[in-house]
């Protein structure tokens, strides 16, 4: 069963461009490690429907998957680089878990 996990970003006020630019310099250091992408791709989209929302999309075959790479997530050195290099440029976000039903 694949499951997708979706994190819903506003980026601060005025960062709109910059936050894109960071999170694609995530998404591209995430799938370009071998370590996560054995799990599935994460791609940066955005909503064309309204205003500025930007989605984080990480797809995996299974919630043992997702657990396996928030481990390695959580223990990646690189994360809290990124992590300080984000301050201020994201706001307020929500998650969601989907599966595929068809």
């Amino acid at each position: 069963m694949e499951i997708y996990r979706v994190t819903s970003i506003v980026p601060a006020e005025g960062k709109g461009e910059a936050a894109i630019s960071f999170l694609t310099k995530v998404v591209k250091y995430v799938n370009g490690t071998e370590a996560y992408n054995r799990h599935g791709k994460w791609e940066l989209i955005c909503s064309l429907d309204g205003p500025g929302k930007l989605h984080w999309v990480e797809r995996f075959k299974s919630f043992a998957a997702f657990e396996e790479q928030q481990t390695v997530w959580e223990n990646d050195p690189k994360r809290k680089g990124f992590e300080k290099e984000g301050r201020g440029l994201l706001g307020a976000a929500e998650e969601h878990f989907f599966r595929i039903l068809t």
